[in-house]
């Protein structure tokens, strides 16, 4: 069985799929060589921060911190040069952070570089631009030629996981193969749910903001189309958020079966990549 190597520039939307492998229809070994996420494209594309800057690496994870690395840096493409993948697959999940304009450069304001105490040092002003305007949606199309542009130099299959919010979720078991503070958070999260709220509908703020969301990607969907190389992931299964999701309760952490049909899809699209080859 051959191994396929992949890089991913995305979110726990793609990555936590290939945790199903073995319960799939297994045509393909899949191997993750580079995991870049909680970084937005604009960021990826933009200038590095020049200003000195200060981090309590001991508020994050190591993972974490080489990933807030990536949006400071901007030293992205350098790695996934050096990467020996077959594959490149992206989402964009992650696309949902405001960012941080400092200078020439943008920052990803995500959850980690919140939690990693990070401040500015230099003099420079801060600005904070929200994902819904108009001025930063035509930002993220001109970034996304430059980035589209950069990955074509590498001259590997460039996948598009077309994902989506969800308006519902169902209560799966609650997984454990997580941390105990997470599987609590995750335990007394479900009982909020299931007291409070309707069975399986997310409440009104929550739901509207699934919908701006989904409005923001489905114009990313449209831009990507111009690009007519490019493959696209597509599940029109109308799954669901799953409760039991071991990352806890999100309208972007699915159900089992989506992943599933992620796998089955991916070797497909595997597939035909490799008959073009031969």
């Amino acid at each position: 069985m051959k191994e396929i190597k992949v890089d991913i520039i995305g979110s726990c939307v793609t990555r936590d799929a290939f945790e199903f492998i073995e319960e799939s229809k297994q045509m393909y070994k899949y191997k993750i060589n580079n995991y870049i996420s909680k970084v937005s494209i604009i960021s990826l594309m933009s200038k590095k921060l020049e200003s000195e800057y200060y981090i309590d690496n001991t508020r994050i994870t190591k993972w974490e911190s080489k990933q807030i690395q990536y949006d400071l840096k901007k030293d992205w493409f350098d790695k996934l040069k050096k990467s020996d993948s077959d594959v490149i697959i992206i989402d964009f999940i992650d696309e949902r952070y405001n960012l941080y304009k400092v200078g020439e450069c943008y920052l990803t304001k995500s959850n980690i570089i919140k939690n990693s105490a990070f401040k500015f040092k230099g003099d420079e002003k801060t600005y904070e631009i929200k994902r819904d305007l108009n001025l930063s949606i035509k930002l993220w199309e001109d970034s996304f030629d430059k980035f589209i542009k950069e990955l074509k130099k590498l001259n590997k299959p460039i996948i598009i996981h077309e994902a989506f919010w969800k308006n519902e979720y169902r209560y799966g078991k609650i997984n454990k193969s997580v941390s105990k503070k997470i599987y609590f958070k995750n335990f007394l999260a479900s009982i909020y749910y299931i007291i409070f709220f309707k069975k399986g509908k997310f409440k009104a703020s929550i739901s509207k903001e699934v919908n701006k969301q989904n409005k923001i990607l489905m114009g990313y969907y449209t831009k990507v189309n111009e690009y007519a190389d490019l493959k696209h992931l597509i599940i029109n299964i109308d799954y669901k958020a799953d409760m039991g999701h071991k990352w806890g309760i999100a309208p972007f952490h699915y159900e089992k079966g989506y992943y599933l049909n992620f796998i089955y899809y991916l070797n497909e699209i595997m597939s035909e990549i490799m008959k073009d080859i031969k």
